[in-house]
């Protein structure tokens, strides 16, 4: 049988600078591998192979192409390829230094962490001073924990004898006769004293003076010696002895090499060496052979004594995914969380060397991690990390999904990883739903067995399954108790970024899923979530039950704001040649103003590359401590123009690129501030890129589009200016893009307009331009429509044809448009009623070609302030339509307070019928408080059937609480429990424990006449054991419906 492996088999990348090395790697490897298919960006070859139950991807810098920036390049791509890498080796040779250790050629250098340093120094990195002294900067990371424990137990073998490299060397090279010669050990190891340089241009030593050679005792064996400490790495070939000795003595370097610096901050790695020459003038390619055998045979025996991941669950995963599941894994995509964070890294620039790691070994993270093991394992469902603008918050979440995933007690240990960025000026970025549907896609393709999950409610519901927030939660929760991980771990960066509902949405969601007071009825989810946002009391309510913790707080923020300090002031003593003092000086005044904020140190720098050196110190001092008085300082300067147009017009595009539902291209922004109208194209993009450029960064330019510096600018806005707010932006922002829609058509104003006029409120009014527009059924209306529907990505969201603008106000909540239709309906139009003296509209008589009315869009929507003024326009001498009531039944936000304002205005024209009370049974939001309602106000009017209590018992997230309200209401209720009703608790995802329990437990009967297979064939993956638990006490003597 043929054993079908995919990237994410391969757990070790091992990485060789020469052909040499890579040779030497496969004659090691236990077995070969076939290629697999790889992306035409990753342009490395691969040799993918087993190497002591380890599945390894070997590869090999490009001929001719060495050092540190190549190795980098050729891990990045094999990153991108090979998701599951634990970690990494740079396996080959190099330059021993003998004049503090008896290193030999042939021994192996291995890297080790001391006191000061992590193992690797990449000692040609860092910066000249004055009088020419050289000053090394930034550090490299670390080898990884479980590799560092497996040199402990190789190391204490040696010291009892056991030595393995030997025989490993022996072993390869008799399987390997082909080899034998290239690869085995050379008789003459000469060392020459330091002071001595070669004679010939040639590598053969023959001719050198053999009265140079240092004395050394011979060694019993010629087995390698193995030593560890530190390994420098540069871009340059050593081939100095002096040189050598000068630098190995500062900084107690075993062995230098050019390769390891690119490779230990994008993944964890361990530098193993083989020497093969002295770092000097007598370097020959003798000994090489032999050497990097050497490192491999060591690194042989080091991946003997680590533990193989448990490929268990990945070989589970490896599931192909049908067309269906393609299809619906397209539908479910809205953003590439990857390609945001990418984004966001462009953005923002690289975080300072040394910087942000320290976050991985904190209790907080480790607590959430559950590495500290804590008691209360519902400790560990959510960490919160919080801070205030500027502070760093989303560069610490690049961070940790950067390093994350390759830490070995992560990577190892089958968890699962996801991310979001939420972005308020992008709208597939700011919602509930968003955020649920990036996580999951990210974890479908990462672990395409989970794919079972979303796929199952797919079927039933297709694309609008991606718009329920209470669906998608239910997936990720069934995700989180699959048992081909170990945890599912997602870190939500700026959650504070979200609209206020979904936010809401969100956090209530939370808490009642993880907060142990509220989610007595669930069984824990093996979900772990971290979120980053500002310290907003509305975010803190809900996540301060949860373990939380201010980054300002910690010592380590303060020290990465210095090393941001230091970076941003080198770069700025090289462009602007700063002297010493000066760059003292501004690093000192950065320091006291900064207050914790990052985002104030980059504003400043960048103020402080606009002027020359002579004038930086006054420069700085003349700049105000926090944020918002740097803003408004900038502001000032902004528009001190001597134009007034220009100070209008600045004012303007504050306004609007801050309340801009996504961000506006130059040539939007142009249209949209109606800037020079009479100008050609280019002119204008020039013309308006030069005020953008007058707004001192408060707005920028990204990929093309009009940006605000930071989220931070528009609270300041608001605060500090009464010209700019939220209503009056959004009434100037709908007014401008209702124009566009008449006039060009552009796509941000056919899609945004609707928003804007919502978030306007009764500031916004129809102006006379827009009359025409806005009459029922309109050809500009229908064109629009048109476009509308072009614009959308899934078919879910496409108006149908026949909605009007009556429509609109009830989806959007834009009551002005009510009266606009009335007063343009023609007499003797079907919808338009006069009745005491008024106009009022019949809500049947306005359908879309799927059937849907205004007032049941209102209803759907939760829109109470439309809709209480549509049913006061509605004529009264109709029944409401059964339709409306289902839609208020259905509505999981507000379905409640829709259902009061229906049953207070027009309480005795609905009817509540069974279909009323399966839709409200149903409602996985708002089920129980619906249903409660109904039997408040319409109790003796409601009849229970078992249709009603099968939907209850399936309800996801309500059967609990509603088949206990109706078993408190009715006393027959047990007379309706059903094989089938047992049958809908049993397949209930998240609540079938509970509801199968409410539903065993209401029937005093022999539970007969339900086979327990078919339960347990019905059950979900929760319900399974639950239905096994019930069932066999069911059969007990001892049996007590009470203990249940």
């Amino acid at each position: 049988m043929t054993i079908q492996r995919s990237h994410r088999d391969y757990t070790i990348a091992w990485i060789s600078a020469l052909p040499l090395e890579m040779a030497a790697a496969k004659a090691v490897l236990d077995e070969i591998h076939c290629a697999l298919p790889q992306s035409s960006t990753d342009r490395n070859a691969y040799t993918l192979g087993r190497l002591c139950d380890h599945n390894v991807a070997v590869a090999c810098l490009p001929s001719g192409i060495y050092g540190v920036t190549s190795a980098a390049t050729v891990l990045a791509q094999m990153l991108s390829t090979f998701s599951s890498l634990r970690f990494g080796l740079m396996v080959g040779i190099g330059g021993g230094v003998p004049s503090k250790f008896d290193i030999r050629l042939g021994d192996v250098v291995v890297s080790k962490p001391n006191r000061t340093e992590n193992g690797v120094i990449q000692y040609d990195l860092g910066k000249t001073l004055s009088g020419g002294r050289f000053q090394r900067t930034g550090s490299l990371n670390k080898p990884p924990h479980e590799l560092l424990t497996a040199i402990s137990q190789i190391d204490s073998d040696q010291m009892m004898g056991k030595q393995q490299v030997q025989q490993i060397i022996h072993d390869t090279l008799a399987k390997n006769e082909q080899i034998r010669g290239q690869f085995s050990r050379p008789p003459d190891d000469w060392l020459f004293c330091g002071t001595y340089d070669h004679k010939t241009i040639t590598d053969d030593c023959s001719a050198c003076d053999r009265s140079q050679l240092v004395s050394r005792a011979p060694r019993p064996t010629d087995e390698p010696q193995i030593h560890y400490g530190l390994i420098a790495s540069g871009n340059q070939v050593m081939k100095d002895a002096k040189t050598r000795d000068l630098i190995a003595q500062e900084l107690d370097i075993l062995c230098f090499e050019m390769e390891a610096a690119g490779l230990m901050d994008q993944l964890p790695c361990l530098v193993i060496r083989g020497i093969c020459d002295y770092c000097d003038s007598h370097k020959s390619k003798q000994w090489q052979g032999y050497a990097a055998v050497t490192a491999a045979a060591y690194a042989k025996g080091l991946l003997k004594v680590v533990p193989v991941a448990d490929h268990k669950a990945q070989q589970e995963q490896h599931v192909s995914l049908t067309e269906e599941e393609k299809s619906c894994l397209q539908s479910l995509f809205i953003t590439d969380p990857a390609e945001d964070r990418n984004a966001l890294k462009r953005r923002k620039g690289d975080r300072t060397p040394g910087t942000c790691s320290w976050i991985l070994e904190t209790d907080e993270l480790k607590h959430w991690l559950a590495l500290n093991q804590p008691a209360d394992q519902e400790e560990t469902r959510i960490l919160w990390l919080r801070g205030n603008p500027g502070t760093g918050k989303s560069t610490m979440a690049i961070t940790l999904t950067e390093e994350l995933p390759n830490q070995p007690y992560f990577s190892g240990k089958n968890k699962a990883f996801a991310y979001f960025f939420c972005d308020s000026s992008a709208e597939n970025r700011r919602t509930a739903t968003a955020i649920l549907r990036g996580i999951l896609f990210q974890l479908i393709n990462e672990w395409p067995i989970l794919m079972k999950y979303l796929f199952g409610k797919y079927e039933g519901r297709k694309e609008k399954l991606f718009t329920s927030f209470d669906a998608l939660w239910a997936v990720l929760i069934d995700m989180g108790h699959d048992s081909t991980h170990s945890g599912i771990y997602c870190v939500i960066d700026a959650l504070d970024e979200c609209e206020p509902e979904s936010q809401q949405i969100i956090l209530n969601q939370m808490n009642q899923t993880f907060n142990s007071r509220n989610s007595k009825h669930s069984t824990p989810s093996n979900i772990h979530i971290l979120i980053t946002s500002r310290p907003y009391p509305e975010v803190g309510e809900s996540l301060s039950f949860f373990r939380y913790k201010d980054f300002s707080s910690y010592q380590a923020f303060t020290n990465d704001l210095k090393r941001m300090i230091q970076q941003r002031v080198d770069d700025l003593r090289g462009k602007k040649k700063y002297p010493e003092s000066v760059a003292t000086k501004v690093s000192r005044i950065l320091e006291d103003k900064a207050e914790g904020t990052f985002l104030w140190v980059g504003i400043a720098c960048d103020e402080l590359a606009r002027v020359p050196s002579i004038h930086a110190e006054k420069t700085l001092k003349t700049l105000p401590r926090g944020l918002h008085s740097l803003y408004q300082q900038l502001l000032n300067a902004a528009i001190a123009s001597d134009y007034e147009d220009d100070q209008r017009v600045i004012v303007q595009m504050l306004s609007f690129v801050s309340f801009a539902r996504r961000p506006l291209s130059l040539a939007e922004l142009s249209e949209a501030c109606q800037l020079y109208p009479d100008e050609d194209e280019d002119s204008r993009l020039q013309f308006t890129r030069d005020l953008v450029d007058m707004c001192r960064l408060m707005i920028v330019i990204q990929a093309g589009h009009v940006q605000l510096l930071h989220k931070s600018v528009k609270d300041f806005l608001v605060k500090e200016r009464d010209d700019i707010s939220d209503l009056k932006a959004n009434t100037s922002l709908a007014h401008r893009c209702i124009d566009h829609v008449i006039d060009a058509f552009l796509n941000y104003s056919v899609q945004h307009w609707p928003e804007h006029a919502s978030l306007s409120r009764t500031e916004f009014v129809i102006g006379q331009k827009q009359e025409e527009f806005f009459q029922l059924q309109s050809k500009m209306w229908k064109e629009w429509l048109r476009q509308y529907n072009t614009m959308q990505t899934y078919s879910s969201n496409h108006l149908d044809i026949g909605f009007s603008t009556l429509h609109a106000a009830a989806r959007w909540g834009i009551p002005q448009l009510i009266s606009r239709a009335l007063n343009s309906m023609k007499a003797g139009h079907p919808g338009l009623r006069i009745a005491n003296g008024g106009r009022m509209f019949v809500d049947s008589q306005f359908r879309t070609s799927r059937g849907v009315t205004p007032l049941e869009v209102a209803a759907g929507n939760g829109q109470l302030f439309t809709m209480s003024l549509l049913l006061e326009k509605t004529f009264a001498g109709l029944k409401v339509a059964q339709s409306i009531v289902i839609a208020a039944a259905q509505n999981k936000d507000r379905g409640k307070q829709v259902l009061e304002l229906l049953l207070d205005q027009r309480g005795d024209q609905i009817q509540i019928t069974e279909e009323v009370v399966k839709a409200a049974a149903g409602n996985e939001g708002d089920g129980n408080a619906i249903m409660t309602l109904l039997l408040d106000r319409r109790g003796d009017q409601i009849q229970i059937t078992e249709e009603v209590v099968k939907v209850a018992a399936g309800n996801e997230f309500q059967s609990h609480k509603l088949l206990a309200l109706l078993h408190k209401r009715y006393n027959t209720l047990p007379t309706l429990i059903t094989d089938t009703v047992l049958l809908a608790a049993a397949s209930c995802a998240l609540s079938s424990c509970f509801s199968l329990i409410m539903v065993i437990t209401m029937d005093s009967r022999t539970f007969d006449m339900m086979n327990e297979n078919l339960a347990l064939r019905k059950a979900g993956l929760l319900g399974k054991v639950k239905v096994r638990a019930v069932f066999c006490r069911r059969h007990s003597p001892r049996y007590n419906t009470a203990d249940e």
